[in-house]
């Protein structure tokens, strides 16, 4: 009896081993590139508010508006969203740092350190 023609060879049983493994390393790798593009995202807003509190002055932006900001950054879908959020954080911090009294800065709506 002949033999020689039944189940798989051997060589393609290990080729599809190593195929198998290389596929679960490609997925462990983006799904981890995935998770941490997010992660730069996010601290790439954090980067832009550290980056403008370099611009305030006594009086700056309330905490409640540099958040606004941050998830303003952290949703933007495109460039252009983000550049527009900037934008507007910026003429924030402007606003506040044309006050150069406190009551004037707290009455406008900003924080004012001593």
């Amino acid at each position: 009896m002949n033999r020689k023609g039944q189940g798989l060879p051997l060589t393609t049983i290990v080729i599809a081993i190593i195929v198998l493994v290389v596929l679960v390393l490609l997925v462990a790798i983006f799904t981890g590139q995935i998770s941490r593009t997010d992660r730069d995202l996010q601290l790439q807003g954090n980067i832009d508010l550290v980056g403008l509190k370099l611009q305030y002055g006594k009086c700056h932006p309330t905490p409640s508006q540099e958040q606004e900001f941050l998830e303003a950054q952290n949703t933007a879908a495109t460039p252009q969203l983000k550049a527009d959020a900037k934008t507007a954080f910026l003429r924030v911090v402007g606003q506040c740092n044309t006050n150069a009294e406190r009551d004037q800065c707290i009455a406008n709506g900003c924080i004012w350190d001593e």
